[in-house]
């Protein structure tokens, strides 16, 4: 296994991978299984099949929840299958995705809860500071 440099390294040790290319379920495995699949957080570019009506998501929401959508993918790239730590999705319109449950399988299609770019940036940035949960919370519910 290589060197690897994460994009963002946390204050607890954890990290974030921002990837915009293409990426093999290989390297995928790898970066998973040196950093730990409990400490990498994945946050992938799927804006251009998003922007090419290739990802469709479909909102519905239940009482006291975030808002969830579900999702179909045509024309996937398979290679996210692979990732067996948390994932996120950048649309590139000022929100993000946490995907819950991705099938792996065609047709592509799965769930997740939207996030706000900004929520989720300040909350990464408090948490490389250090911050604790409680001061992330109370910093976010007074956005």
């Amino acid at each position: 296994m290589g060197q690897h440099r994460a994009d963002v390294r946390l204050h607890d040790g954890a990290v974030i991978e921002f990837q915009h290319s293409p990426i093999s379920p290989d390297k995928i495995s790898e970066r998973e299984e040196f950093y730990g699949r409990d400490k990498i957080l994945w946050v992938f570019d799927v804006a251009d099949a998003y922007d090419e009506n290739r990802l469709d998501f479909r909102a519905y929401e239940y009482p006291n929840t975030y808002p969830a959508s579900s999702f179909r993918w045509k024309s996937p790239r398979k290679s996210l299958w692979f990732v067996e730590a948390p994932m996120w999705w950048d649309v590139g319109s000022g929100v993000i995705f946490n995907v819950r449950k991705l099938y792996r399988e065609l047709p592509c299609a799965g769930w997740g809860i939207w996030r706000n770019a900004k929520t989720f940036a300040m909350e990464i940035t408090m948490r490389a500071e250090g911050k604790s949960e409680q001061e992330i919370r109370e910093a976010i519910a007074n956005i």
